[in-house]
């Protein structure tokens, strides 16, 4: 996950199908062409080194629900889960994080911690269907 934030987030999309086959041929067969326009990455993502580890931690939190999913351990699940709830308001609770990630732009808030963590409670919320269905 440190070695590139995008990478992770590219790894996490994968799953999904193109937009469209066609548009992918025209854009490999160069009839589509896409405008350019120049990359200014001057926005900071993480104000300090206490937010990457609180993403890096938010990381290991879906990788560990996504185990616990898929190996059908519910157990392990639903103490993951009540560990997820408890960092997340925690980090509710963090006023001066919640206004630096409302800062943000939109398209960079998928990559703070209290992001990752809401897409790992919509993942415990497919964990808690099945444990009832048990």
């Amino acid at each position: 996950c440190l070695w590139g934030v995008s990478q992770w987030w590219g790894e996490r999309e994968n799953d999904r199908p193109p937009s469209t086959l066609t548009t992918i041929l025209l854009a490999n067969q160069g009839r589509l062409t896409y405008p350019l326009y120049p990359i200014l990455r001057t926005r900071k993502v993480f104000r300090c080194r206490e937010d990457v580890l609180r993403f890096e931690a938010a990381v290991k939190f879906e990788e560990r629900i996504e185990t616990a999913i898929s190996s059908k351990d519910w157990d392990t699940g639903y103490d993951v889960y009540n560990l997820i709830m408890v960092e997340f308001k925690q980090l509710l609770d963090d006023e001066e994080l919640m206004k630096s990630i409302k800062d943000l732009p939109v398209f960079l808030r998928k990559l703070t911690a209290p992001a990752v963590l809401v897409y790992c409670l919509s993942r415990c919320v497919d964990l808690l269907e099945k444990m009832k269905k048990i």
